[in-house]
């Protein structure tokens, strides 16, 4: 069998971050054309965005809410007592944070947070994250775009980093 058709026919898991109250793991069958729930993380609001550190078994998502914004990591070591189990919460320092990014080579996490323009930095070690700052985007950033009604100024919306992990894009 062709190595490209044999991957188009293997199932797809991946995790489904909701503006529910869960973070869904499903698994996508080729043959079959359809989705499963094969498992539900609870304990959550509004996971929105999710990160996934391999190395760790370590999934990262953001609760984005104005009220209590938070960025958290979940065990997903299968044979860990923590498994499925939130095993840090941090204030996400600004409201409805909205994406993350890592940098494995710098062991950085980039945290965009829409409203109140902050991107937030935190260190990466031994499955912690640690603040290391809050850079707010208060000045020198002006513009119009969009829908007036919901977007009064600019804001982070999210970070990517060169390939070298030397710069970060916000």
């Amino acid at each position: 069998m062709d190595p490209s058709t044999q991957a188009i026919n293997q199932s797809l898991t991946f995790f489904v971050g909701t503006y529910s109250d869960s973070i869904q793991l499903v698994e996508f069958n080729p043959a079959t054309k359809s989705c499963s729930l094969k498992e539900k993380f609870t304990g959550v609001t509004n996971p929105s965005f999710l990160k996934h550190i391999p190395q760790d078994d370590i999934l990262i998502a953001v609760k984005e809410t104005a009220e209590d914004p938070t960025i958290f990591l979940i065990d997903l070591a299968k044979n860990s007592p923590t498994y499925g189990k939130i095993v840090q919460e941090l204030p996400s320092h600004g409201a409805h944070p909205c994406h993350i990014c890592y940098s494995p080579k710098n062991s950085l996490v980039f945290c965009s947070n829409y409203t109140g323009s902050t991107l937030s930095v935190f260190a990466y070690k031994a499955k912690r994250l640690e603040l290391i700052e809050t850079i707010t985007y208060s000045t020198g950033v002006t513009g119009e775009k969009g829908n007036k009604k919901r977007q009064e100024a600019p804001h982070p919306h999210s970070v990517t980093l060169d390939s070298t992990e030397t710069f970060a894009f916000v």
